[in-house]
């Protein structure tokens, strides 16, 4: 069967079959991002063709106008909100855009950061973010919410009446915004060990602090009534640019975000210029029907759109990836008279994922609302074969690695640039620098226990792999015998 690889040992397979892969799919398995530079041209199962945005009669000149605009008289930030699931969630292909666009259009700040890992979930490697004491939290999935859910789809409720919270980014800032339950009050900001002179406005979302001058990093102590925080937005306002917000969450689907109630409301705090939407990866392991796909898809565009009608709205469509098969077989032993049970897991195409992007596809079509087929542009059908054996899709056949998702920014942003400018040129210094900054942000990311822990591991397997056997004396049979 086209796709299939060659079952693993029984020792891979779960005490029970997730045959969903549900597990697989909330919690990736990443590892640490490579350096290395990843060009498009190195990938001939690319369909390059393919790679740009299918308008579908919408009107995108006005968006153009903001991007030629930036920084000129009057001309504002461009801001994008790019919402997704766990391929969202780890900032790899976001990131990799966010640092094109800000190399061409101007930096004007980090945006979004969710604060994902208080959470106990991963976050992305271009900011730290922390809090002392203790707090309860809620990530989108894990539902019932043991508190109230924001439109970021974490959120944490410190255990403290004032909470600190520890924020650094690699781009400066000096101004924060601060996404919560109601207003919040900001008590200290210190960066560096030095307290800072700021000004700060609690409003209905939270609060906005001034501050008097660019940083890097902060400790910032808030208190608010039942305060709840959904993320902090770090913007620069005196570099002029793109701002490119990314909501991503493991495991989420369209209808886990209309759940929350107010995304819409909650991502117009962003003032987006273009929302971005790439979802369909987790409905494609399971039963959905194309009917009611179709319905999720619109409710959650237009609860996107009542509150932010002047935003244009892009679909993207899901690559192929491969899900797991359980085999059960009996297998008998020359010692053992009765067969025992073995299970062994292999892989086959997940073939909902063509069938439900040719559902975005039609929904884009018939509601004017503009593609990026990415399904096409990675290969189509059998593409994650070939993502796999290049080292671009990872072992557990969903998510990609980090140069995959590195390459899916690079072609990401090569569709974009086309249409805004018509040239699709590829920055190779922005991708040897961001890759080389993500790259140093891993390593500061782990924690010395966890080397520790990896070399002892590695050595372990070593001694095991490698060492010597001992050598037994085997037992004489000291039974007489019979004469």
């Amino acid at each position: 069967m086209a796709g299939c690889h060659s079952p693993q040992t029984i020792a891979a397979v779960p005490k029970k079959a997730d045959t969903a892969d549900k597990h697989t799919r909330i919690n990736p398995q990443l590892g640490r991002p490579d350096p290395k530079p990843v060009e498009i041209s190195d990938y001939v199962f690319l369909n390059r063709n393919a790679n740009h945005i299918e308008l579908n009669g919408a009107d995108w000149s006005g968006l153009i106008h903001k991007f030629e605009n930036i920084g000129n008289h009057g001309g504002k930030n461009v801001s994008i909100v790019h919402i997704g699931d766990s391929h969202i969630q780890a900032d790899g292909n976001t990131g990799r855009v966010r640092s094109y666009l800000q190399k061409v259009y101007g930096n004007a700040g980090r945006g979004l950061m969710a604060p994902l890992r208080i959470a106990g979930t991963n976050q992305p490697l271009d900011y730290t973010l922390s809090t002392s004491g203790g707090a309860s939290t809620s990530t989108l999935l894990k539902q019932p919410w043991k508190v109230n859910m924001g439109f970021t789809g974490v959120a944490v409720k410190p255990a403290a009446q004032h909470a600190t919270f520890s924020l650094s980014d690699k781009s400066p800032f000096n101004i924060l915004r601060i996404y919560a339950n109601g207003p919040v009050s900001v008590s200290k900001v210190t960066s560096g060990g030095e307290e800072i002179q700021h000004h700060s406005t609690s409003t209905e979302w939270g609060a906005q602090v001034n501050l008097a001058h660019r940083v890097e990093s902060v400790n910032i102590t808030i208190s608010g009534r039942n305060l709840i925080v959904y993320g902090f937005d770090a913007r620069d306002t005196e570099t002029p640019g793109v701002l490119y917000h990314a909501i991503g969450n493991n495991g989420a689907t369209f209808s886990t975000y209309s759940k929350i109630g107010s995304e819409g409301e909650g991502i117009a705090l962003l003032d987006p210029d273009l929302v971005i939407l790439s979802l369909g990866s987790n409905e494609a392991f399971g039963n959905i029907s194309d009917a009611e796909f179709y319905r999720l898809i619109d409710n959650l565009v237009k609860e996107i759109r009542e509150h932010n009608p002047k935003a244009e709205i892009l679909l993207t469509t899901p690559s192929e990836c491969q899900r797991s098969v359980y085999t059960t077989s009996r297998v008998r032993s020359k010692k053992k008279k009765r067969p025992r049970r073995v299970t062994s897991r292999s892989y086959q195409i997940n073939t909902n994922v063509e069938r439900l992007r040719n559902v975005i596809l039609k929904y884009g079509k018939e509601n004017n609302i503009p593609t990026y087929d990415f399904y096409s542009v990675a290969g189509g059908k059998g593409a994650s074969a070939k993502w796999l054996q290049k080292g671009l899709l990872s072992t557990d056949r969903i998510h990609r690695t980090w140069n995959g998702y590195y390459l899916e920014g690079n072609l990401i942003y090569n569709a974009l640039s086309h249409l805004l400018t018509g040239t699709n040129e590829e920055p190779v210094a922005a991708v040897t620098e961001a890759a080389t900054a993500e790259n140093v942000a891993a390593k500061q990311a782990t924690p010395a226990a966890s080397k520790k822990k990896a070399a002892t591991s590695k050595k372990k397997y070593n001694n095991k792999k490698y060492g010597k056997k001992k050598k037994y004396p085997r037992k004489k049979n000291k039974r007489k015998k019979r004469r």
